[in-house]
């Protein structure tokens, strides 16, 4: 039996309970994981993102910075040290990420500094499920006991979540000011499935193309595929966790997620993206089974 801590991986899928799982391992007196959720290392150097990921963590430190000062005038030392910490990760990761290539052994101890006498560190990056096989492979070899976590949602609702969460970020451009907010992501939505321009949203839940991708770069018994609807009650969380090599923890809190502005899709538009999924369900239902009630709800208008 491997003794060796964990290193988790987890590469999505995109709106499909990550956040979710950092908190909970966040959380968990046998890990140990940075205060940074998505470290991006792979990404950056295989899709040449250095420029996007190093303005990610330097407005996350400007504002990290700004918050820190609110602290310090209220006098609460904690929050002020905690902010530090937070402060220091992305700065860390940034001088990784400027190495390029290079960097891959000090991301490791990036991800294994302070782990003695914890079980498990994590990368929670829902961006690796685009990586090629070649990549990924790697990445199960990096160091003795890599585990990867991949999580499922039902995909006609992870592919509105994420439209929605874009929706969000665009009409925060001057130039969609007013825009409503429903009318526009359901446009966007229309332009992913008839005309493919959003490849990046489409991407992120090709469940079919991914999961046969992970199951040729990593070994069986390193990979762990759940679905999002149930790995948070009792008995997908016990399986996780005696996946990773950890005890259970029973979860009391809701579900940490970024469930962005509420909109409800319905009707024909509904009915038109779960066709233009239906591959994806097909093939979860033949390949990992047991489906969640979610699942088969939104997949029932196939039918219709």
């Amino acid at each position: 039996m491997d003794e060796s801590p964990v290193i988790m991986v987890c590469l999505g899928a995109t709106k499909a309970g990550t956040s979710s799982l950092y908190k909970y391992l966040h959380d968990h007196s046998e890990c140990h994981l940075r205060s940074l959720k998505e470290l991006q290392y792979f990404s950056a150097i295989e899709f040449n993102d250095y420029d996007h990921q190093y303005s990610v963590l330097d407005r996350a430190c400007e504002d990290l910075a700004k918050r820190r000062e609110v602290m310090r005038q209220k006098d609460d030392l904690w929050r002020v040290r905690n902010i530090e910490r937070q402060i220091n990760d992305r700065k860390e990761m940034r001088r990784i990420l400027e190495k390029g290539q290079s960097g891959i052994t000090d991301y490791l101890y990036y991800l294994l500094d302070g782990l003695e006498g914890y079980k498990l560190t994590a990368d929670i990056s829902p961006a690796y499920a685009c990586l090629p096989q070649w990549r990924l492979e790697q990445i199960a070899t990096m160091a003795p006991n890599v585990k990867f976590v991949y999580l499922l949602r039902d995909p006609v609702d992870r592919l509105w979540s994420h439209v929605r969460m874009l929706t969000e970020r665009r009409l925060l451009k001057p130039e969609n000011a007013g825009k409503d907010f429903h009318e526009h992501a359901k446009g966007l939505l229309r332009s992913a499935i008839k005309t493919k321009n959003e490849t990046h949203i489409l991407e992120r839940g090709q469940y079919k193309e991914i999961i046969i991708k992970l199951r040729k770069a990593i070994p069986k018994d390193r990979l762990f595929i759940g679905f999002s609807e149930t790995v948070f009650q009792e008995a997908g969380l016990r399986d996780l966790c005696a996946f990773l090599g950890i005890s259970y923890k029973a979860d009391t809190k809701a579900p940490h997620r970024h469930q962005g502005k509420k909109s409800e899709l319905r009707g024909a538009l509904k009915q038109r993206a779960v066709r233009f999924l239906a591959d994806e369900y097909k093939f979860v239902f033949q390949q990992i089974g047991d489906p969640p009630d979610r699942w088969l709800e939104n997949s029932s208008l196939l039918l219709k």
